[in-house]
């Protein structure tokens, strides 16, 4: 497995998926977010570009927080053009993207994850992987650019242990990447075709079905500010909703710092 596997794989893509029109494949980067700027073409193609990496010595998170990537895991970053869709109309595919990765992870692996708001992907309570949405303008368009990272085969970093682990440690053994990652981006590349139209509304049931932490109190982190109540689900624009004892409260932009029963 290891570098051989993802070097396959990325070599078949561009058959297999004939909408990437760019693909690459590098046994280590600073960051696929990073590098896959340079890979925006000038000339407008309705097509997306993957870069994707073996390791990343400096991954990006939320808040930016560095992602640590070392060999073995699934670390890409898609980008697609924004077509009309503005930067607020776009955010709701974070959670679009984590559950067509929660999708492909059951298909894949037989694994029963669910999401954390926004963006994480949960196993038995511990962080498996994440998604990374963020948008660029470049010769004068838009694009929104999907970052992925999954623990695959990686060890989970010393002192993280309680909060992360990886799908090696879930299944007690070394675990093939070819075929979650061509079903992750099949998904994602799907559910985008018609999200520019549809917006986050149809997927709302499906990520409520499998959104973590509802019923109980949960509080959430805005910026220097922060709010709590109890998790009621999430509104049609993916908003998490927040019942308190006077009114209900939706939090478009945060991430949640803590749950209690």
């Amino acid at each position: 497995m290891g570098v051989s596997e993802l070097l396959q794989v990325s070599g078949r893509l561009a058959t297999e998926f004939p909408w990437l029109i760019v693909s690459k494949y590098f046994d280590k980067v600073d960051s696929t977010q990073e590098r896959i700027v340079q890979w925006i073409p000038k000339m407008e193609d309705d097509g997306a570009i993957l870069v994707m990496a073996e390791s990343q010595t400096k991954g990006l998170g939320r808040q930016g927080r560095t992602w640590i990537s070392p060999p073995g895991g699934v670390w890409f970053t898609l980008a697609f053009p924004m077509k009309s869709l503005d930067v607020v109309q776009a955010a709701p595919f974070s959670l679009v993207s984590a559950l067509q990765v929660v999708n492909a992870l059951k298909e894949v692996n037989n694994l029963e994850c669910v999401i954390k708001w926004p963006n994480d992907i949960i196993i038995d309570g511990k962080k498996l992987g994440g998604i990374l949405l963020s948008t660029i303008t470049k010769f004068k368009r838009n694009w929104l650019l999907i970052g992925v990272g999954i623990n695959v085969n990686n060890d989970v970093p010393a002192g993280l242990e309680k909060t992360a682990t990886s799908i090696k440690q879930v299944r007690g053994q070394t675990q093939g990447r070819s075929r979650l990652i061509e079903a992750i981006l099949h998904n994602i590349w799907t559910a985008w075709q018609d999200f520019d139209k549809t917006g986050f509304g149809p997927y709302q049931k499906a990520v409520g079905e499998r959104l973590t932490g509802v019923g109980k109190l949960a509080k959430v982190a805005m910026g220097k500010k922060s709010t709590q109540g109890t998790l009621m689900g999430i509104d049609p624009q993916g908003g998490l909703l927040l019942k308190s004892k006077s009114s209900t409260e939706t939090v478009h932009a945060g991430e949640i710092v803590g749950t209690l029963s």
